[in-house]
């Protein structure tokens, strides 16, 4: 398999300031910018509709059912019309608060924000809180009702249960890590406090999310982002970050091991997994390509 950059936003369309966030969500692209627009793009990264999201940056996004919502810096989370990024509601709004991730798990939404706490929005209401006692960049949720959380000590894996009045959770491990984080089938990938190195954990709540490998200095400058897929039923996770070089690694349950390296002219800020082996990355000043896997 190789790395090709087939498409590219125009200059005319591109963000002004550096991507944060993207996600594919059926069939198209979300980005999130600190310029505080949402632009939704085709796969072929032609610009199909934007919105000026926040008056400062939008730092995460997240889709479900007909709605994408995105979160900001300034306090607010806000949810719009997938297809033309109508505003529909403002979910929160608190001045005191930077929201910086969000995530959907058995279909409440939750948000981190720079204090460790996460809160619940249940049919767009506020559902409960808990807290992690540590900022929170990054996050995923998996099928069996868990968040993985991480900002620069540690990843925080917390079980969660929505199905009665009141939220109720459980913390179910905390590991020396910090973002970015993915998960690959049945694994959980981050990197090392350093940020140049990637650890991977096997996702099982019995065995207590048992260490499997690790691949020292993975990058020569911090990773900034990691993106997870099965590819031809194989494990692949793509790296890459300040030293503007792509990486794609095979991942089993005993070693990670370098497949293909793509040099990039741009800092890499957010990369998404998309669809027939379609990888879009985001970085610095707005650029935006898809990298196809062949």
């Amino acid at each position: 398999m190789t790395l090709k950059i087939a498409a590219q936003a125009s200059e005319n369309d591109k963000h002004e300031w550096d991507i944060n966030h993207i996600l594919y969500y059926k069939g198209k692209l979300y980005s999130g910018s600190d310029d505080g627009k949402i632009k939704v793009w085709s796969t072929k990264l032609n610009l199909e509709a934007e919105v000026q999201a926040h008056p400062c940056s939008v730092y995460y996004l997240a889709a479900n059912e007909d709605s994408l919502y995105s979160c900001s810096n300034e306090g607010t989370i806000k949810t719009w019309d997938l297809e033309t990024l109508k505003e529909k509601n403002t979910i929160d709004q608190d001045e005191n608060t930077e929201f910086w991730a969000i995530a959907f798990l058995n279909g409440c939404l939750f948000a981190g924000d720079q204090s460790g706490n996460i809160r619940a929005y249940k049919d767009n209401k506020f559902y409960g809180a808990f807290g992690i006692a540590e900022p929170i960049k990054d996050m995923a949720t998996d099928n069996n009702s868990t968040i993985f959380s991480s900002n620069i000590l540690d990843v925080v894996i917390t079980k969660v249960y929505v199905e009665r009045e009141k939220i109720q959770y459980g913390a179910k491990a905390s590991i020396d890590g910090k973002a970015p984080l993915a998960l690959v089938g049945n694994k959980l990938c981050f990197s090392s406090r350093d940020g140049k190195s990637i650890i991977v954990h096997k996702n099982d709540e019995v065995e207590i999310y048992p260490r499997l490998t690790e691949q020292k200095d993975a990058h020569e400058l911090m990773i900034n982002s990691m993106a997870g897929a099965t590819l031809k039923g194989e494990d692949i996770l793509f790296t890459a970050g300040w030293d503007k070089t792509l990486k794609r690694w095979r991942v089993d349950d005993e070693s990670i091991k370098a497949v293909e390296n793509m040099s990039l002219s741009f800092v890499v800020t957010k990369m998404t997994v998309g669809d027939d082996g379609q990888l879009f990355v985001g970085g610095e000043n707005g650029v935006l390509v898809r990298v196809d896997v062949s």
